[in-house]
């Protein structure tokens, strides 16, 4: 069996390296073939994300158009298509129309809440629907009705356990790509009101630099290699998040890396957030700044609720967020996709 990845972004992007790429072995040795194409290199997606000019961007956008029209003809070639979110940031449906004439066995994954007339097209096109949470599958399922929740998920292995819970200077930790940066605004006059009383950094990991008004933060550019050491390095991790349609349907994947490594959370109880942290069990949810202000300040002076929240955090995900455990769903909903 041969199967065509049209990926989101190439392997550097987290939602594409996590929901396509780290599965590639695991289909191999199941005996599938698999070709992985994603819109653009590795350096024009840098570009993509933090554009120097708009001209720039445009040609980046020109090269993922001529290179999408090449993929998509190439789809009658295979046995199974998996089309994984937006494939080209245009409103257009004509391509999906392309794709399901050159290739009616169609697998369609989504992990945000893309939600447009092409996003319906496509799911209803599309032979199975993998949604990366409950919230996204309940849209799916307006469409289609063969839908599967596969969250995302980390390689374990991967990702070591924190060991060290002595600092003296607690670091609050915020990790993620430039668009969802918007969202630690929230959080502002949270920290400006615990400086007060707490000693601690704030440290943000992106490819884009993030300054609050009220306080000094660390700016670490997100690199690959460096990952795991800089998640190891916060003492809480934090997922803010403005309570919207498409925050609600986002799949809480910096919770589930805090949680992997075994970092203490807090995040704010909307959409997936709420199934991944158990309130007071293995982090905290909190709503108000009224709420994240008491939160922070438990687990800053509290090394052992650290402790315990970060080793409940870890159990949780490798109990159900690893990729070494839902391969098998996945391989699952290919067989069935080629035998349809």
């Amino acid at each position: 069996m041969k199967i065509l990845f049209l990926a989101f972004r190439p392997e550097i992007n987290a939602g594409a390296r996590y929901r396509v790429y780290k599965y590639i072995p695991y289909l191999e040795k199941a005996g599938i073939k698999c070709d992985v194409v994603p819109p653009f290199s590795n350096r024009d997606y840098y570009n993509f994300i933090t554009p120097k000019n708009l001209l720039i961007r445009w040609v980046i956008i020109s090269k993922m158009l001529f290179n999408r029209i090449l993929q998509i003809l190439k789809s009658n070639h295979y046995d199974v298509m998996f089309i994984q979110n937006e494939f080209l940031p245009f409103k257009t449906t004509l391509f999906g129309t392309i794709i399901s004439i050159l290739n009616k066995k169609i697998i369609y994954d989504f992990e945000d809440a893309y939600f447009s007339k092409k996003t319906e097209q496509i799911i209803k096109k599309s032979k199975y629907v993998i949604a990366g949470s409950n919230y996204l599958q309940s849209y799916a399922l307006k469409y289609n009705k063969n839908v599967a929740v596969i969250p995302t998920s980390v390689d374990i292995s991967r990702y070591q356990a924190k060991t060290d819970y002595e600092s003296k200077n607690i670091t609050i930790g915020w990790i993620g790509t430039p668009y969802g940066l918007n969202n630690l605004d929230l959080l502002d006059d949270v920290f400006n009101e615990l400086k007060k009383n707490h000693a601690f950094t704030v440290k943000i990991v992106s490819s884009k630099n993030y300054a609050f008004e009220s306080i000094k933060n660390i700016n670490k550019k997100w690199r690959l290699e460096d990952e795991i050491d800089d998640l190891l390095s916060f003492d809480i991790g934090i997922m803010p998040l403005v309570n919207n349609e498409f925050n609600q349907g986002k799949c809480g994947f910096k919770l589930i890396q805090y949680l992997a490594v075994g970092v203490p959370v807090i995040c704010s109880p909307i959409g997936v957030n709420k199934e991944i942290v158990q309130d007071g069990i293995n982090g905290f949810w909190a709503d108000t700044p009224d709420e994240w202000i008491k939160k922070l300040s438990l687990l800053i002076k509290n090394k052992e609720l650290r402790i315990s929240f970060g080793k409940k955090g870890r159990e949780s995900i490798m109990d159900k967020y690893t990729i070494e455990k839902n391969h098998k769903n996945l391989i699952s909903i290919i067989h069935k996709t080629f035998n349809s």
